[in-house]
Order: C-alpha cells, then sequence, then structure tokens
C-alpha cells in the first residue's frame, strides 16, 4: 500500500513539473519556507510556500519498504535501470542522507529530460526520501535556489514521534 501511494504521488507530481503549472516571481531569489506536518507519510518539516517555482517539484515522504523497493518504484517510473552511484552525504538535523543527481525520461510526464535531486535516509521505522524534480536548464538558471530549497527540506525533514 505504502508502495502504491507514493508512486501514485510521484506521478502526479511529476505530471505538474511537466505543465509547469506554479507561477513563481525569481525576482527576489529566495523563497519562503513553512513548516508541515504529514501524519500519512508521519513526517514533519520545512516546505516551500505556494507558488515558489514555475517548473519545479519537490516531494517529502517516508516508505515503509526496503531500499529496494523504492529502488524498484524509481525504475518503473523512469528510464533508469537502477539507483545511481551516491554523490555524497547531508547530515540534517534528524537524518543523515545519501545523496543522488540524474537526468532522466519520466513515464508520467512530456517526453524530455528532466534533472532528478534526492536525498535517501535509513529511520528506524521508514525510508524518508526527497526528491527535487526540474528540467535542466531551469535548475541552471536557478541552481542556488533549487539547491538551498533541496537542502533545507532534508535538513528539516524528520518523523513524527
Amino acid at each position: 500500500m505504502a508502495g502504491k501511494r507514493v508512486l501514485i504521488v510521484l506521478s502526479l507530481a511529476l505530471l505538474v513539473t511537466a505543465c509547469g503549472g506554479w507561477g513563481a516571481d525569481h525576482g527576489s531569489g529566495t523563497v519562503i519556507m513553512e513548516p508541515f506536518i504529514d501524519e500519512q507519510f508521519g513526517i514533519r518539516g520545512n516546505t516551500p510556500a505556494a507558488g515558489w517555482a514555475e517548473r519545479a517539484v519537490l516531494l517529502q515522504q517516508s516508505f515503509s519498504g526496503t531500499t529496494d523497493e523504492l529502488t524498484a518504484l524509481l525504475v518503473e517510473q523512469t528510464d533508469l535501470i537502477g539507483l545511481p552511484k551516491s554523490t555524497g552525504t547531508y547530515k540534517g538535523r534528524a537524518l543523515t542522507w545519501q545523496l543522488y543527481r540524474f537526468e532522466t525520461q519520466l513515464q508520467s510526464a512530456e517526453p524530455g529530460i528532466y534533472r532528478v535531486d534526492m536525498g535517501v535516509a535509513e529511520g528506524e521505522a521508514a525510508i524518508y526520501f526527497v526528491t527535487l524534480v526540474t528540467m535542466p536548464m531551469e535548475y541552471e538558471d536557478q541552481a542556488a535556489l533549487y539547491e538551498s530549497v533541496f537542502t533545507h527540506a532534508m535538513y528539516a525533514l524528520a518523523p513524527l514521534e
């Protein structure tokens, strides 16, 4: 059940990315982060305020399966054959993240290449992930902004107690 929930949420988010569904004002170069609690996924953290990006999606979720099962879901939704090699680690307030960065085609989106930044952390009760999906050119134009949002999200994400 949890796997299907992740699959559905990823698919919907990727469709929004492909359609460029959110308007944004990049003039200030800052993003307001707001606290959130998601009892369904058993997490709390910070998320960007609505309208923060025009062609980007940030997902923050937990997954009750194994890393291999999470990788299998990722493979189903992309043209990847497995999880790429980690690009490093990041120490958040509650979790330590393995970082991944790759470009891929997405099954549920318009044809094209998408850039994905993903952090995966293993907790006691679940696997947690933060995923930022953008168009490569969009990321290049706003790299500092996207990196800041991605890093802040990983820093703040924690399991509910």
